[in-house]
């Protein structure tokens, strides 16, 4: 293990692996990152119809449900990173897979007691919450795991292509989720739900599992202490995400436009066009640089979402602000686990997915309150603001930018 300190420049005349060497050590993992997300995508833009005009609860309602799943995530991702740095990040990978599952065991029983509003309701929320405890151990595994199979000069490639798996898994499950739910409910959407994740569980089984690093790790507070920054800057990233998520469906309904699945898929698809083409750029020129270009974009996204005049331009600002939150994530992640050694690599993911999880689990009902008085668009010009504070914060981090690895950081 080296203590060498790594700036991005001098990553970047570091000769990089062949990149189909590096994709086929990635791609299993992808591909269980993807059938578990699948989980996730497919009855986000579900859920809404499903609480609002199947069980006739109010946006404010809708809002506490989808953020229910990031409030368990929240609670739980601490514990997930600790889980990740000592058990090794297979065993997350895998014990989050097992617990997503029961996300769709809970949909299955919802839509059984629909004749009950609340206790379906119940159902629904129980299943968000135990996604949002099986995408804490899940999600701070495969990141960690991404780490570590990119190695010190792809650390950021690894983490993109997690997140490229991700969200193909968002964009293609949104609308599979809106067309299995017209033909045929939400019962046979829910089976479906729940059989995915095992088939990710099978995949990180047959995986071999890659070494838990030694060596004294540092306090969880301390973790905090180096990574506020980041964290706070994708936590408000993350409102642009939350509200798209939460709310487009409901939205373009209220504005009698059709295709708002379509909104999840252009933020999904432009989110994997940005990371497919430009996954490189936070280990060439630094995590903080790229994601301050990339909340540019995502703040002109949520500024056309909040005045579009036609589902054309909401569909231009929803592909907007998924290519833009795209890099900005790992970028700012980057930032975040170059400040920490190897042995502390999953607490500090853990902890930075914490800021995004608070910001997921609250964005939701905050949103929620504000379409009664000003309407459904007043959500976007939220999710605007925000990004504009992320951009701050981010301005802050660019002195730092050139000590990029701690160190110790570099295997």
């Amino acid at each position: 293990m080296s203590d060498r300190v790594l700036s991005p420049v001098l990553s970047a005349t570091v000769k990089p692996e062949a990149n189909l060497a590096l994709i086929a050590r990635l791609l299993p993992l992808d591909l269980a990152v993807f059938l578990v997300y699948l989980t996730v995508g497919a009855p986000l833009p579900v859920i809404p119809l499903f609480v609002n005009d199947r069980l006739g609860f109010d946006p404010i309602i809708v809002g506490i449900v989808i953020g229910a799943q990031a409030a368990a995530t929240l609670l739980a991702r601490p514990l997930a990173g600790g889980f990740s740095d000592r058990r090794g990040t297979r065993a997350a990978v895998m014990v989050g897979a097992l617990i997503s599952a029961l996300a769709g065991v809970f949909y299955f029983i919802g839509t059984l007691v629909e004749f009950s509003p609340a206790a379906s309701l119940a159902a629904i929320i129980a299943g968000r919450m135990a996604l949002g405890i099986g995408d804490s151990l899940f999600l701070t595994g495969a990141m960690a795991w991404g780490v570590q199979l990119g190695g010190p000069q792809n650390a950021g490639k690894g983490l993109m292509s997690v997140g490229i798996a991700l969200y193909a898994a968002m964009a293609i499950g949104a609308p599979l989720g809106i067309a299995m739910f017209n033909s045929s409910g939400f019962g046979p959407l829910a089976l479906v739900i729940a059989a995915t994740p095992l088939l990710a569980c099978l995949i990180a089984y047959r995986l071999p599992p890659q070494p838990v690093v030694s060596g004294a790790r540092i306090p969880l507070r301390e973790v905090f202490g180096r990574i506020w920054r980041p964290g706070a800057g994708v936590a408000l990233s993350g409102v642009g995400f939350a509200v798209i998520a939460a709310f487009i469906t409901l939205y373009y309904q209220s504005r009698g436009w059709n295709g708002a699945a379509y909104g999840l898929t252009a933020f999904g698809g432009a989110f994997i066009v940005a990371r497919f083409f430009f996954g490189g750029y936070p280990d060439r020129f630094g995590g903080a640089r790229v994601a301050l270009a990339c909340l540019a974009i995502e703040i002109t996204g949520q500024l056309l979402l909040w005045l579009a005049p036609s589902p054309a331009i909401a569909l231009l600002g929803a592909a907007l602000t998924g290519f833009g939150y795209s890099l900005a994530f790992p970028a700012l992640c980057l930032e975040a686990v170059r400040r920490v050694p190897p042995q502390s690599r999953g607490s500090a993911i853990g902890a930075y997915v914490v800021c995004l999880d608070f910001s997921l689990a609250s964005a939701g009902p905050v949103a929620g309150l504000l379409v009664a008085p000003l309407g459904y668009s007043a959500i976007y010009l939220l999710g605007g603001g925000c990004a504009a504070l992320a951009a701050m914060l981010t301005i802050g981090l660019l002195p730092q930018a050139a000590p990029a690895i701690a160190p110790g950081a570099a295997e």
